[in-house]
């Protein structure tokens, strides 16, 4: 038996020399006949191949990887994006096989928000290209049927990975706070360069833009504040150390928006557990009075420091954001069709970028809302699919954060902690919606999207056994 078990070692390290050797072969005539940043791209893809080939919750935690950690802006950037949509239709695919979807009112509505943007599409007549936009646009939403199907302690292993991404994106953010300047997006097109009238530079690191970055971050910092009481207390330590790096990322950003939502959001999840009778509040809340009370007492020491002043008094940005709402609401009904259907989805884009499509002569005549965007989500939702687009935003946010509110009395006692993050997850996105185009980076699509669909799986499997 000893000779038997010392041959099959053998030969498996003949099979791993052998394979090493070939590797390294494609390697060098990839190098040599694409260049070394494709070259590094193929044995990339080639690793997440056999990644994803080794069990089918790997395509999720895949996709969500590439989708949040690759930047996605420069030559190759959106083959990056659709990557991760692929890598997403992979899990549902996989999965799909092991797990049925029981379908809610939620699901059909995500489901008419994709119809509904390649209609558009049709319906306006354009191009290939803005075909590709459009894709790019509402792919995101993939994520929302990839968490459907996830059950059991699948959910918990994708959240964790969620968090582990997240907290490898703040690192680049620190990267380039520490720099000075953007180095994971075109320097050209970044508007929070710290250049212009003194402001201070605002990092987003792989993130895109300051505030893509913050609600993200406030997002999935809501879900490890909830997963602390569940791990072990090794575990814990990390999970700390990654929402301490999530929160001071954030911080760096100096954008109020997303904690602002990251408040209501936090207050909706607390609410929540002690509506269903859990009175105990986390121990860390105690330091949120002494931390409130040490920046009223040291608020005079640093209130005349230029950082402070550009970056978190910043005033006039409400009187910038309601001078671009009054220019856009006359637009939203200045027809009927406008009304109902909007101007077209990713018909502000087209006055960016002419290749999409033809901007309308009354978009035209506004450049710094093509430019700059409404500043809020739903407004911008209502200018460019209409009062129909609206319906179906708020009815795939709100009906999921409604499902987990009716539901969350039956869902078993270890998931409701988790319900009442995912709960306050979806209110920090509705909240920073208000004051911020959350459309407008994928990966802010990405994130709610999967957090609605966990919200919704596990609100509908209390449902089920109820």
């Amino acid at each position: 038996m000893a000779r038997l078990a010392s041959g099959h070692r053998f030969g498996q390290t003949i099979a791993f020399a052998l394979a090493g050797a070939v590797t390294a072969l494609v390697l060098a005539m990839l190098t040599a006949k694409m260049g070394p940043p494709l070259a590094g791209a193929a044995v990339l893809a080639i690793a997440v191949a056999v990644f994803v080939a080794a069990r089918p919750l790997n395509a999720l935690l895949a996709a969500l990887v590439v989708t949040l950690v690759l930047p996605y802006w420069y030559k190759f950037g959106l083959l990056i994006l659709n990557f991760g949509a692929g890598l997403a239709v992979v899990s549902i695919i996989t999965v799909t096989r092991r797990a049925r979807m029981r379908w809610t009112g939620v699901d059909v509505v995500v489901v008419l928000t994709l119809l509904a943007a390649f209609i558009d599409w049709w319906a306006h007549g354009e191009n290939v290209t803005a075909a590709r936009t459009t894709f790019d646009t509402v792919s995101p939403l993939l994520f929302y049927f990839a968490a459907r199907l996830l059950r059991g302690s699948a959910v918990r292993v994708v959240l964790l990975t969620l968090i582990g991404a997240v907290t490898i994106g703040s690192l680049t953010m620190f990267v380039e706070f520490a720099k000075g300047s953007v180095l994971f997006y075109p320097p050209g097109e970044y508007y929070w360069n710290g250049d212009n009238l003194g402001s201070v530079f605002r990092p987003a690191g792989v993130f895109g833009t300051p505030p893509a970055a913050v609600l993200v971050l406030a997002m999935v910092a809501l879900i490890a504040i909830a997963l602390r009481r569940e791990v072990s207390r090794r575990r814990r330590h990390l999970l700390d150390a990654c929402l301490a790096l999530i929160v001071g990322a954030g911080v760096l950003t100096f954008t109020r928006a997303g904690w602002i939502g990251f408040g209501a959001g936090l207050i909706t999840s607390v609410f929540v557990m002690w509506w269903q009778g859990d009175g105990r509040l986390p121990k860390w809340l105690m330091f949120v009075p002494v931390a409130a009370a040490a920046f009223v007492v040291a608020l005079p020491t640093f209130s005349h420091e230029p950082w402070f002043q550009a970056g978190v008094e910043r005033g006039g940005t409400l009187a910038y954001r309601q001078s671009i709402w009054s220019i856009s609401l006359p637009l939203v009904g200045n027809t009927p069709q406008h009304l109902v259907f909007g101007h077209g989805l990713n018909s502000l884009v087209a006055g960016q970028r002419s290749e999409v499509g033809n901007l309308e002569t009354d978009l035209a005549e506004e450049p710094i809302l093509v430019q700059h965007s409404p500043h809020n989500q739903y407004l911008q939702t209502l200018l460019e699919q209409g009062v129909i687009g609206l319906v179906l935003l708020v009815g795939w946010l709100g009906g999921a954060l409604a499902s987990g509110l009716r539901h969350i009395g039956s869902v078993a006692p270890r998931n409701r902690r988790l319900v009442a993050a995912l709960a306050g997850a979806t209110v920090c996105y509705l909240v920073t919606s208000l004051a911020a185009s959350t459309f407008r980076e994928p990966n802010t699509v990405v994130v709610i999207a999967l957090l609605t669909g966990l919200l919704v799986s596990l609100s509908n499997e209390a449902s089920t056994s109820a």
